[in-house]
């Protein structure tokens, strides 16, 4: 269970400053890929089976892409499944070239609710 942040492009009813920076304050565990920690699972991801990630919203944050880049060129990824936490506003065909290659990608899209309900809760999403 990964979370690089609270980067977020919306203000969701359902999240608070812990998910979302746009509530107040942007915080990040690790600033850049270099973080000690990131490294550590990086260099460990022949063993990852799985990798759930959230956020903040993961596909705006650089050092996601990054963790996702270097579990590729390590060579692991087609052994990794990844499971993520997005509000489903930002995609992009980049992403689908990255998750082709590992095992399994499972995207699970929060929206709560469609035209208006979901502008009202997912500000300023359209």
């Amino acid at each position: 269970d990964l979370r690089f942040g609270n980067l977020c492009n919306c203000k969701c009813s359902i999240c608070g400053e812990y998910a979302s920076s746009m509530f107040g304050d942007l915080f990040t565990w690790a600033d850049d890929i270099n973080n000690q920690y990131i490294q550590d699972i990086i260099k460990n991801a022949e063993h990852i089976k799985e990798i759930y990630i959230t956020g903040g919203e993961p596909f705006i944050n650089k050092v996601h892409w990054d963790f996702i880049d270097a579990i590729i060129d390590r060579g692991h990824s087609s052994k990794v499944r990844l499971r993520y936490n997005t509000n489903g506003t930002v995609l992009d065909k980049s992403f689908i070239d990255r998750w082709n290659k590992f095992k399994r990608t499972i995207v699970i899209f929060s929206i709560d609710g469609t035209e208006e309900t979901f502008e009202n809760t997912s500000w300023p999403a359209k």
